[in-house]
């Protein structure tokens, strides 16, 4: 298990409570779950410098608004603190080469308070490490899991799955916009218009009115030698002129058109 390490310098073995396992080589495994073990540190000696360790479950950080400290600090001290990757070690000396004194560690954690009882002791075996466990999870807990991860997936999917019909779907309505562009006022699609009215509505008054989805068609008499403009209100309307079919084609669909000849005008309403 990858995990964060608090180091300890100038101590040696650890031997845990009940709940800890192995400690033959040094290595000390404390039941999962559990935030409370014993240190049997070796005395310092002045030749050898011994490092013991304790690590953190794996995802534990030392909490940024606390410390890790010391109950004693008169005969022990913190030597410091090192990040690493995925790594935070705790440096913490015995400063007075008197067997058998304790004192308590505290070390606050994104996952709780870790509690270790280091004791000083010259028959200690180095190096020595301590590890804590995650919680292991039930199997209740197991199954949520599954079930939550299954129901992420189902989503991901029917998401996907709709995201993929959305791009089909505008992709055919990118195609028909341009088939109409290719050729506006050949499909009818609406043409239920208002009769025109007007001041003189018999001089240019379309003959017929109707939309194919993207533009507005206006048929103009064949009689009429003028050119009508279209508004929408004061505002020009983008249009074309199709002489073959005495036809005003008018960008987009507005709801109201007035053609405007001159002086004279004709509206264009759409119900």
């Amino acid at each position: 298990m990858l995990v964060a390490a608090v180091v300890l310098l100038g101590i040696g073995v650890v031997s845990a409570p009940a709940q800890a396992a192995g400690g033959r080589d040094g290595i000390v495994n404390v039941a999962p779950g559990m935030r409370a073990a014993t240190l049997r540190c070796r005395t310092p000696n002045p030749l050898v410098i011994e490092v013991c360790a304790i690590f953190l479950p794996h995802g534990e950080r030392l909490r940024p608004d606390a410390d890790a400290f010391l109950g004693d600090s008169v005969r022990w001290a913190l030597k410091g603190t090192s990040y690493g990757v995925g790594d935070v070690a705790i440096f913490v000396k015995e400063k007075t080469n008197v067997p058998g004194i304790t004192t308590t560690l505290y070390v606050p954690a994104s996952g709780g308070m870790y509690r270790i009882l280091v004791v000083s002791d010259p028959t200690a075996v180095v190096p020595s490490e301590l590890h804590f466990s995650a919680a292991r999870e039930s199997a209740t807990a197991r199954r949520e899991a599954a079930r939550a991860a299954a129901a992420a997936a189902q989503t991901r999917a029917e998401a996907t799955r709709a995201a993929l019909v959305e791009a089909e779907h505008r992709a055919q309505q990118r195609a028909l916009v341009e088939e109409i562009e290719r050729s506006p006022c050949e499909r009818r699609v609406d043409a239920d218009y208002v009769s025109p009215r007007g001041s003189d509505p018999a001089q240019f008054a379309p003959t017929d009115v109707y939309n194919d989805g993207v533009h507005t068609c206006l048929e103009l008499p064949k009689a009429y030698a003028g050119l009508a403009i279209p508004y929408a209100g004061h505002d020009l309307l983008h249009f074309r002129w199709d002489e073959a079919r005495r036809m005003l084609i008018v960008d987009g669909l507005p709801a109201t058109i007035t053609l405007r000849d001159g002086s004279q005008s004709v509206v264009v309403q759409r119900r």
